[in-house]
């Protein structure tokens, strides 16, 4: 279905085709269909006009058989100071591939790169979950404590949020599993 929809986009000529286009093909991605990804970006890059997002991508599908750290790093060149969503998804799919490869270090330098960028407080959130969670396995608690007091405790109690996980998984590691519960 995927496949069909990215085709019916390519022959339509609407601006929010190329929003669509390249949100299926990073589903592709994610759905590890790296080699039809790529196949399908090759298939449509000269009738679509998405270079930028064309490019982020390839450096996902690079990420299946590259050096992860050597992608992570041509990605921080190619971004611009602010952060948008295709930058955010991009970097949300290379930090957890990074944290399913025990790769905790690329995480933490990444968050040393992150600091010359800009991006919304919402984004910054999503991605400071992985940093939390490296922490947390490499058993750094008072790194992940630190980072975690510095959201108000109304966010770490909200159950809506990755940071209640992530807080009563720390408070647990510290403190046992009584005050985790009670959390």
């Amino acid at each position: 279905a995927l496949i069909e929809t990215i085709d019916y986009l390519v022959k339509q000529d609407h601006p929010m085709g190329i929003i669509t286009i390249t949100n299926a093909l990073f589903c592709l991605i994610h759905l590890g269909l790296f080699s039809l990804a790529k196949e399908k970006i090759e298939e449509i890059q000269n009738n679509v006009n998405a270079v930028d997002d064309f490019q982020l991508l390839k450096l996902a599908i690079r990420s299946e058989s590259e050096d992860l750290k050597q992608i992570v790093n041509v990605s921080f060149t190619l971004f611009p100071k602010v952060l948008g969503k295709k930058e955010i998804r991009l970097l949300e799919f290379l930090l957890e591939k990074a944290l399913i490869d025990d790769q905790l270090e690329l995480i933490i330098e990444c968050f040393d790169q992150l600091k010359n960028f800009e991006m919304t407080e919402n984004d910054k959130l999503h991605l400071v979950f992985f940093l939390i969670s490296a922490h947390l396995i490499k058993k750094n608690f008072d790194q992940a404590d630190q980072i975690l007091h510095s959201y108000p405790l109304e966010l770490l109690n909200q159950e809506t949020t990755a940071l209640h996980f992530l807080y009563g998984c720390l408070l647990y590691m510290t403190e046992g599993k009584e005050i985790a519960a009670i959390h």
